[in-house]
């Protein structure tokens, strides 16, 4: 920061450097956050997933006992 007060004729390459690091900064902070909440996110899809088989499970009874068996 200092060499970009001293350094007047690059200012725009040091701040070009900051911004890169703003981003990085904002990235890997995203990314933190993401790992951190994944086990939460896992779960919830578990459920979801869960639900659905139930669901299906439930229909695919329905169907097989609403089916008449035929005898040839």
């Amino acid at each position: 920061l200092l060499e970009r007060i001293r350094d007047k004729e690059h200012a725009s390459v040091y701040d070009e450097m900051l911004s890169t690091c703003e981003s990085d900064i904002k990235k890997i902070e995203q990314e933190l956050y993401d790992i951190q909440h994944y086990s939460e996110t896992i779960k919830k899809s578990k459920s979801e997933i869960k639900k659905r088989l139930s669901l299906l499970t439930k229909s695919s009874r329905k169907a097989r006992s609403a089916t008449p068996i035929s005898g040839s």
